[in-house]
């Protein structure tokens, strides 16, 4: 499990609001996967422009 310590850096580091780092891999000596989490409760769909709390739509990656 990664340290406590560590996620909280990553996520100081990238610094993005209400963004949360959870879980991080390192690939390579220079690439690494990082897991992150919103921190807000909820959002709003791109799509509809509604607020909720669940997702109500994933489209994915192409």
């Amino acid at each position: 499990m990664p340290s406590n310590p560590l996620l909280h850096l990553i996520t100081k580091v990238i610094n993005l609001e209400d963004i949360k780092v959870v879980n991080y891999d390192f690939i390579t000596d220079d690439e690494i996967v990082i897991e992150i989490e919103n921190k807000q409760k909820e959002g709003k769909c791109p799509h509809c422009e509604n607020t909720t709390d669940k997702i109500h739509q994933n489209l994915g990656f192409p």
